[in-house]
């Protein structure tokens, strides 16, 4: 056991000063630079540690995460709480089924993980589906315009119905009720719930309708582009299906394999040879 243990802690060693001493590409490093020096990023020891493979692509959750994810009533410190639990009692487990020393961390950090990694799941599925919802949108207002509708008055429309981005138009529609252009307020709204493409698109109309220029093409050219990166994600999508069929051939047909054909044919040959 103790060797076991110790080959462990050496792994762990191992990984740990391979993290610390991976180095970055000369373009990353030309780019921390530049940001440096502008002062968007800091030279203290959390940049450092965030530049680190192990904490690169890790952040916590916030409360934007849990919003996403559809936990209104859940605090971030709750989350907390709730992870400290877990692995607590994760441990409390481990411990009364008197697993080996080396299981009871692993077991403690994915339990402390998990609560995380299960809101950061949902909320990266409910900013995809809005992401997602663009196109149908663009295609939507386009109708609308086809009608003879104005870019206003389609905006207006698609916010009275269900989509995933039904919830930025009908705030926009509201600010433009108080004064505020409809098109600035929904690049605001789409700005502040991280919708690049669509607060893009709204400071393209918002341009648009200030110089007199025709929209309708700008959304016709914005749908085309629209649909590219639908496509893509599609592809995307499609690229990690390989992945997932070569995982469940692994786990479950080869052990399947081992069990019911190599192993009886390999005992089999074992009486033979000892008859």
């Amino acid at each position: 056991m103790s060797l076991i243990v110790s080959a462990s802690i050496a792994a762990c060693v191992s990984l740990l000063g391979a993290a610390l001493v991976a180095r970055q590409s000369p373009a990353a490093r030309s780019l921390w630079r530049v940001r440096l020096a502008r002062g968007i990023v800091r030279d203290g020891l959390r940049a450092h540690l965030g530049r680190l493979p192990l904490f690169r692509d890790w952040r916590p959750v916030e409360v934007r995460d849990l919003h996403l994810a559809g936990l209104d009533h859940i605090a971030v410190s709750d989350l907390a709480v709730l992870k400290l639990g877990a692995a607590a009692l994760a441990l409390v487990i481990a411990l009364a089924l008197q697993l080996p020393p080396i299981c009871v961390a692993p077991l403690g950090f994915a339990a402390f993980v998990a609560p995380s990694e299960w809101v950061g799941r949902r909320a990266r599925s409910a900013q995809e589906s809005r992401e997602a919802g663009l196109l149908p949108w663009l295609e939507g207002v386009l109708a609308l315009g086809a009608a003879g509708m104005t870019v206003e008055q389609a905006l207006s429309h698609s916010a009275e119905t269900d989509t995933p981005l039904g919830f930025a138009l009908r705030e926009a529609v509201a600010r433009s009720r108080l004064g505020v252009p409809p098109f600035d307020a929904l690049a605001d709204v789409a700005a502040r719930e991280r919708l690049s493409a669509l607060a893009e698109i709204a400071l393209e109309l918002g341009g648009a309708r200030r110089s007199g220029r025709p929209m309708l093409p700008l959304l016709a050219e914005r749908r085309e582009i629209a649909r590219l990166a639908s496509r893509a994600r599609r592809l995307e999508a499609a690229s990690r299906v390989d992945g997932a069929l070569s995982l469940v051939l692994v786990g479950a047909y080869l052990p399947a394999l081992l069990l019911l054909v190599v192993v009886p044919l390999f005992l089999g040959l074992l009486r033979s040879l000892e008859g």
